[in-house]
């Protein structure tokens, strides 16, 4: 592991740091073998954040900061504040849950039809597959990254996502049996 700042105990906006996740022995797996740290946002909710999300202000909270920074601004879709067909994340967790559990869809024999899943509470609220995504591997780095699983064969799931390139998914794909 490489060296790191203790953040333990500091505050970053509304998040205050617990200790460090693989400590816990929580499933935490990023290919930059950074540092993930349990916060406890003051909403009351906790959450595994990265170290250099917290250092460079990119996450002050849990999600609810963002929400209520949403019903401030009087949206009316009060749950996360963006429209259901316009925010990019929304459409990709629509597009997840299709590939995964809707046998019409052209490619679900890729995901659903091997046994890929999404985590159950992403599956059914798209607040929380928001948060963790904003928490954790943050916004898309640039058109070219898509969401890509750290293992193919694994689910949909904390610790198990990033943003990657095509390229860097291709050498990530199932190899072909002969």
């Amino acid at each position: 592991m490489p060296s790191f700042i203790d953040l333990s105990g500091q505050r970053f906006g509304r998040l205050l740091v617990g200790k460090r996740a693989d400590a816990l022995n929580l499933a935490v797996r990023d290919a930059r073998n950074e540092v993930f740290w349990v916060c406890r946002c003051d909403c009351g909710k906790t959450t595994i954040v990265r170290s250099a999300k917290l250092r460079s202000g990119r996450t002050r909270s849990c999600g609810c900061l963002h929400r209520d920074t949403a019903q401030a601004l009087g949206y009316k879709n009060a749950t996360h504040g963006f429209s259901r067909d316009k925010h990019p994340l929304y459409r990709l967790w629509r597009s997840i849950k299709d590939r995964c559990y809707r046998p019409q869809h052209r490619k679900y024999r890729y995901w659903g039809g091997r046994g890929i899943t999404m985590h159950k509470e992403w599956r059914d609220n798209f607040q929380s597959f928001f948060d963790y995504v904003m928490a954790t591997i943050g916004d898309k780095p640039s058109p070219k990254h898509s969401m890509d699983r750290i293992d193919n064969d694994s689910n949909y799931e904390p610790g198990n996502i990033r943003w990657a390139t095509y390229s860097q998914q291709r050498l990530n794909s199932r190899r072909p049996s002969y």
